[in-house]
């Protein structure tokens, strides 16, 4: 549905000429990883660096109902202003690596969650199995501009990309990165080629894989 809106939102303000579009709403396309559909004119949200598809903006650029998160505009605003109240009033940030979704996603996300569970947030990693599929939020669940109370922010990657990463760079905190083998197996958004290390974030190479 999100994804319709951003286009029904794109054909408003623009002319564009009569053409079958094949979009993917997918978080990848339903091929074995080695395929490129090379020539054919697929737009999807995300795409490894070898992959000829068209990458457009993924649903959550219009809005994340499911993961209680608002319009993009509003969303991105009201991390930022939370961001701009804690640094004003001299709000120390906790020292640790946070991480609140789906863990099952990804084999990195187990593990860290698993080392969190046997004491690693006295070590500093609070990694938590959090999936909001049910009206009311599960108590361990953290808004977007509350993530601005810990001093890293772990971005895990799931089975392909994973659409919080725009959020977290509007928070205060420092964005890590553990990014997947770039040239094999990473999913990049249109705007990844802005990630630069040490500057808006820290990236991590995941060599496992």
């Amino acid at each position: 549905w999100n994804t319709v809106q951003l286009l029904h939102e794109t054909l408003r303000r623009y002319t564009v000429p009569d053409g079958e579009w094949l979009v993917c709403t997918d978080d990848k396309l339903r091929t074995p990883d080695a395929t490129d559909t090379q020539g054919v004119p697929i737009w999807v949200m995300a795409r490894k660096q070898w992959q000829t598809y068209f990458t457009y903006p993924d649903h959550t650029f219009y809005d994340w109902h499911e993961a209680r998160t608002r319009r993009w505009e509003t969303e991105r605003r009201a991390i930022m202003d939370r961001a701009h109240a804690l640094t004003a009033a001299h709000a120390p940030a906790q020292q640790v690596a946070f991480f609140r979704g789906n863990v099952t996603t990804s084999y990195v996300r187990r593990s860290l969650a698993e080392a969190a569970r046997r004491g690693g947030y006295r070590q500093g990693l609070d990694v938590r199995d959090v999936r909001v599929t049910t009206p009311s939020s599960p108590p361990s669940f953290v808004s977007l501009p509350d993530h601005n109370r810990y001093a890293f922010l772990l971005h895990l990657p799931g089975r392909s990309y994973a659409a919080r990463l725009k959020y977290l760079l509007c928070t205060r905190s420092r964005v890590v990165y553990v990014q997947k083998n770039p040239q094999r197996h990473e999913y990049r958004e249109f705007w990844y080629d802005a990630l630069v290390h040490g500057e808006n974030c820290l990236i991590v190479r995941d060599r496992n894989r």
